[in-house]
C-alpha cells in the first residue's frame, strides 16, 4: 500500500453536497432580505362612494388608491385623505364613517363640486389623531356641507392645525362637532380660516387636553 492519499481541496469544493450548501446559504439571505424588507405603508387615498359594505375607514376597498390613509400609530403620519364623490350608501349622516382606534394622520380635504355632505365619525366614538401643521380643508367649489363629529386631537408639543372653508358658496358650511383637544405638552393653537361667509360650526368643546 502506498502513502495515505490527500483529499484535494478544489475537489471538495465542487461536490454536490457543497452546492447544494450554498443554494440554501443564498435561499437563507433572500428569505432573511423578504422578512426584514420595509413594510407596505398607507399613503394619501380618496374615498370611494361605492365599497365594501360597511362605513370604517379602515376598510381599504372604502379608498380608490386601496391603501387606508393614515395610521393607527405614532402621531406624525402625513397622509391625506380626499372626499370629492357623491355620498354613496355610507358616510351619511345616518350611517357616518366609522373612525377605527388611533387613526393618525395629517390632512383632510372636501373637493370639487362633486363632494357630497359627508359625516365621518361620531361625537363619542374614536377621536381623530391630527398631525401637527396639517388642515382640515373644504376647496372652493365643494357645494354641500361637511361634518366632522369624530373628536380632534392635535398633536405634537406646540401643535398646530387649521380648519379651513373655502367654498365659495355661503350654504356650504364646515362643521366641527366633536371635542377638540391638544395631544401633548406645549401651546397648541388652532387657526380658523377660509373665504366662506356662512355660519360655520364649532359646537364641541374645545380643551386643553394633554396640552397644557
Amino acid at each position: 500500500m502506498g502513502p495515505p492519499r490527500e483529499i484535494n481541496p478544489t475537489y471538495t469544493m465542487n461536490t454536490p453536497v457543497k452546492r447544494l450548501a450554498e443554494m440554501i446559504a443564498c435561499m437563507a439571505v433572500l428569505i432573511l432580505s423578504i422578512a426584514f424588507a420595509p413594510a407596505i405603508h398607507a399613503a394619501s387615498g380618496t374615498w370611494l362612494n361605492t365599497g365594501s359594505a360597511n362605513a370604517t375607514w379602515s376598510t381599504s376597498s372604502n379608498w380608490a388608491s386601496g391603501a387606508v390613509p393614515g395610521a393607527t400609530s405614532g402621531t406624525t403620519n402625513a397622509d391625506t385623505s380626499t372626499f370629492n364623490t357623491a355620498v354613496g350608501t355610507y358616510g351619511t349622516s345616518g350611517t357616518p364613517i366609522v373612525i377605527d382606534s388611533g387613526r393618525n394622520l395629517r390632512a383632510i380635504t372636501f373637493d370639487l363640486a362633486a363632494a357630497g355632505a359627508y359625516t365621518i365619525g361620531t361625537t363619542g366614538g374614536n377621536a381623530l389623531l391630527l398631525t401637527s401643521g396639517g388642515a382640515i380643508t373644504m376647496n372652493s367649489a365643494v357645494a354641500n356641507t361637511e361634518t366632522i363629529n369624530a373628536p380632534l386631537v392635535l398633536q405634537g408639543a406646540n401643535g398646530t392645525y387649521t380648519l379651513t372653508n373655502n367654498a365659495t358658496t355661503s350654504s356650504a358650511l364646515l362643521n366641527i362637532g366633536g371635542r377638540i383637544t391638544g395631544g401633548a405638552a406645549g401651546a397648541t393653537v388652532l387657526t380658523l380660516s377660509g373665504t366662506n361667509t356662512g355660519s360655520n360650526t364649532i359646537s364641541g368643546i374645545i380643551g386643553n387636553g394633554a396640552a397644557t
